[in-house]
């Protein structure tokens, strides 16, 4: 029982290595096969919603239970997962913008949304087939 299946291991092993051979012998001859690695106009789309769902998730963190009770050390701060956007009420805060945390976020959210894109592109063209 073990023969057979360390046998059929082995048999998978070697299919998958010649097919990954095959694979990286055509290298980038056949640009309609790789098509999907393209991104689509659904790209911006899931990025929008991404933005919007980050900015909900720190809209969620906001400590409502600090500021109904009339503490002055309340802060918030927008972006997920670093905070592009903090804002001090008591009104004692430097510049509210961080420039690092912004495009840190933006970037993680195109590679995200590039990601999601060419995935759904994939799946959808391998159900085709």
């Amino acid at each position: 029982m073990r023969e057979n299946k360390e046998q059929l291991k082995q048999e998978i092993k070697k299919e998958v290595k010649e097919e990954l051979k095959e694979e990286l012998k055509k290298g980038g001859k056949e640009e309609k096969e790789r098509k999907w690695f393209y991104p689509t106009n659904k790209t911006p789309v899931f990025f929008e919603i991404i933005f919007i769902l980050a900015l909900l998730i720190s809209l969620l963190n906001f400590p409502l239970t600090s500021f109904m009770s009339g503490t002055k050390d309340v802060k918030m701060e927008f972006g997920w997962p670093f905070h592009f956007f903090t804002m001090e009420l008591d009104g004692n805060s430097a510049f509210p913008i961080s420039f690092s945390g912004m495009i840190l976020d933006l970037l993680i959210y195109v590679g995200v949304s590039y990601a999601l894109d060419i995935s759904i592109t994939y799946l959808f063209k391998k159900r085709k087939e």
